[in-house]
């Protein structure tokens, strides 16, 4: 290859480095602002960017403390990547154990301690197909009306976990379903939102708050599981 041929060549993939950069600089810039519009929903939220590829709102709302977190996963070859967002409410909450519940799992939820959850629970009748539900002591499940929160959360298609503990509960959605023909071709995980939209967080929040209130009802009734 001649002088000039090979400066073309050079010359060309820097050019390709440089559109890469500043589409991954504008990328970023966009995922910094995605929850910029979330931000009054909470007394006293804070907008924590850096660590992740996307911010994290934490705040105060309807009086408890809740951090808001999205992620993307991205690790299995024939689904489009998915941006989740992770809804945590700390507690305490009255739950006596761990309960995960988690839908339709294809091996590589990272983020749930489903796996980690020794005991295997058959879902109560009247919840939806798919739902994984594992537990860390059968003796400490929820009582009635807070499984039954927890089985319309689960008629959502758009849900993918509910997780119980003592100190926290957790909910985790889709907020968004990568494009096909970016991922496709550069292997780029893409989605349509900029940023999202508060009405559907404060949906969902109180849905969070929903499921808060049944952990402790008046009079609760054992829902019977089997182990």
């Amino acid at each position: 290859m001649g002088v000039v041929p090979l400066a073309v060549v050079v010359l060309g993939l820097l050019a390709l480095g440089l559109v890469w950069r500043h589409d991954q600089i504008a990328a970023r810039r966009l995922r910094d602002r995605f929850l910029d519009g979330c931000r009054p929903l909470f007394e006293g939220g804070i907008l924590t960017r850096g660590g992740t590829a996307y911010p994290t709102l934490r705040g105060r709302h309807r009086g408890r403390t809740v951090t808001v977190l999205p992620f993307v996963e991205a690790l299995t070859p024939r689904k489009l990547p998915s941006l989740w967002l992770a809804m945590r409410l700390d507690g305490p909450t009255g739950a006596g154990g761990t309960l995960d519940v988690l839908m339709r799992p294809l091996g590589v939820e990272f983020y749930s301690p489903s796996a980690g959850l020794p005991h295997r629970i058959d879902p109560p009748p009247g919840w939806p197909d798919g739902a994984i539900v594992k537990c860390d002591d059968p003796e400490a499940l929820p009582d009635g009306p807070a499984l039954e929160a927890i089985g319309e959360l689960l008629r959502d298609p758009r849900l993918k976990e509910v997780l119980v503990t003592p100190a926290f509960l957790r909910l985790v959605w889709q907020a968004d379903e990568g494009d096909r023909s970016g991922y496709l071709l550069f292997r780029q995980a893409r989605f349509a939102a900029d940023r999202l939209d508060p009405r559907r967080l404060e949906d969902w929040l109180g849905r969070l708050h929903a499921l808060d209130e049944a952990m402790r009802p008046e009079a609760p009734a054992r829902a019977a599981l089997r182990a």
